[in-house]
């Protein structure tokens, strides 16, 4: 099991490697010069010349592009922001546990969500449940998220009075940009538990254990459940990154000061450093998600547990004679 973790985490490498090359490359070539964005037009040849070799701008590409990975895989530095001048790394970790709750609230609610009506759907196939059940994740897969955001707002917010329409504060701040943020989660993982569900309920020990007279709860949660798992945990996984990439609309939309909103500010004002480390940091953290994902397989599927464990066997066997 150690080593199927190892390989999964070695394979992040090249990953977010990929990752910092493909968005620093698409930043380089993104029409612009960021020293007559910082100086303004008013700025002088001399100004802005002085200003590209204080940025490193006057570098070839690839010089530009092994500095800036020196120093976020050796010093963990993503630079300094061209309009605010401070730095970006510092600005990313004050922003990021606002971005993770919000994440992670999110992520209960799809996946819970999901699962029951997953469930539901699965266990009353072609009934009324199974309908309302599906009509709700087609639902959730139509609508945008800002768009049901907006709407969230104008109901609760403006029609209701019940929650804050914005802003930063208790509990009560994050209930609607949660909500509208895991919509789309509930439809994709309440599809994918359905299907699941309806390949292992026709099966043989599904029968045997009804026909043992175990309750249907004992027999969804001992017997169907589980064996339905691992498609259902590769679609919360990716429902788990995309929330994070959700965000940036989202914490928009509520002014949630998280990275999300950073990097829309970044993008609006021609910030190419801010822009490029907040993908840098949303790529690490899908990576995470999917390692996370490879991880839940390996305590999930004993196949893969087999598979090391015997060749831990054998490897053992092989040291022994000789």
């Amino acid at each position: 099991m150690g080593r199927y973790i190892l390989k999964r985490l070695l394979w992040m490498i090249p990953i977010v490697v990929g990752i910092v090359v493909l968005i620093f490359t698409i930043l380089h070539v993104v029409p612009g010069d960021p020293a007559k964005m910082i100086l303004g037009i008013t700025a002088t040849t001399e100004q802005l010349e002085a200003l590209r070799h204080q940025l490193g701008l006057d570098q070839p590409f690839l010089v530009q592009l092994a500095n800036y990975m020196s120093d976020l895989f050796f010093h963990l530095d993503l630079g300094e922001s061209y309009v605010s001048g401070l730095s970006i790394t510092q600005d990313i970790l004050t922003r990021l546990p606002r971005t993770f709750l919000l994440g992670m609230v999110s992520m209960v609610i799809s996946f819970v969500l999901g699962v029951l009506l997953g469930i539901l759907a699965g266990t009353h196939q072609n009934k009324w449940q199974d309908r309302l059940c599906m009509f709700i994740a087609l639902a959730g897969v139509s609508m945008p998220a800002f768009w049901l955001a907006l709407m969230l707002v104008l109901l609760f917010s403006v029609q209701l009075g019940w929650l804050p329409a914005s802003g930063m504060g208790g509990i009560r701040y994050y209930i609607l940009p949660a909500v509208a943020l895991s919509f789309g989660g509930i439809a994709g993982i309440a599809r994918q538990t359905r299907s699941s569900v309806l390949e292992v309920i026709r099966s043989d020990y599904v029968t045997t254990a009804r026909s043992k007279g175990l309750k249907e709860n004992e027999v969804v949660m001992k017997h169907i459940l589980p064996n339905a798992l691992i498609p259902i945990i590769t679609v919360a996984g990716s429902a788990f990154a995309s929330v994070f990439g959700g965000s940036v609309v989202i914490e928009t939309v509520f002014s949630i000061d998280g990275i999300g909103l950073y990097m829309m500010t970044g993008i609006t004002s021609r910030d190419y450093p801010v822009v490029q480390g907040c993908v840098v940091m949303l790529g690490i953290i899908f990576s995470l998600c999917m390692l996370l994902v490879d991880i839940a397989y390996a305590f999930v599927d004993p196949r893969i547990k087999s598979q090391y464990e015997g060749e831990a066997k054998k490897k053992r066997k092989a040291v022994a004679k000789a």
